[in-house]
Formats: C-alpha cells, structure tokens, sequence
C-alpha cells in the first residue's frame, strides 16, 4: 500500500524513513492479528474509550464484546448466564473426585 508523502490534513511532508517506519510498524501489527485504527471524539470520551479497548484486550473481552454488541444492535445477548461460564470452566470435564469420608468423627465441642 503507498502512502502519500503529504497528508492533506496537516500538510506535513513525511521522509522515507518516517514512512518505512510506519509500514513496518503496520506489518508487525498485523502478524499479531491486529490493526490500528484512528478517530476523533470529544475529549471527556477519551478515557472511556481507552478504558473500552483494554477491557476488550483483557479477561472479559469476549463478555465486554457480547455485551456492548447486543446493546448497540438491540438484538439480545447470546443465553448462558452462570450455567454457560461453567461450562467454559478449564475445570469442566476434569472429573474430579469431589466426595468426601462420612465416617470421621467430629470434634463438635465448642469452648466459648
């Protein structure tokens, strides 16, 4: 993709190590299946946005997804609720052992 030695915008000349450093830039993004992507809000939604993108980035992506998707669309969100998380558990299908003796006597006395 070429890009223009002036961009209108600003009407600044670029060098063609400014440019050759932003394509590399570009291509490493996009081996790590990313893109960048830029536009203008108004300042008091800067943080909100920013705080937006890391939650995407971070452990509740997908939920942060599902859930911002449904409300923008008006199309609900996808069932599952707590019955779904557990089931994504890493633990789901470890058949763990998970019962326990009955026949052990406990101290039942209490000293107040």
């Amino acid at each position: 993709m070429m890009y223009p030695e002036i961009f209108p915008e600003t009407q600044m000349t670029v060098s063609k190590a400014q440019r050759q450093a932003l394509a590399r830039y570009r291509e490493r993004l996009a081996a790590e299946g990313r893109v960048r992507v830029e536009f203008s809000v108004n300042p008091e939604d800067r943080e909100l946005l920013r705080a937006l993108v890391e939650r995407f980035d971070g452990p509740l992506g997908d939920a942060t997804r599902q859930t911002l998707r449904a409300a923008l669309t008006g199309t609900p969100a996808a069932a599952g609720g707590i019955a779904g998380a557990l089931l994504a558990s890493p633990l789901f299908g470890a058949e763990l052992d998970l019962s326990r003796r009955h026949d052990v006597d406990l101290d039942r006395s209490f000293e107040f």
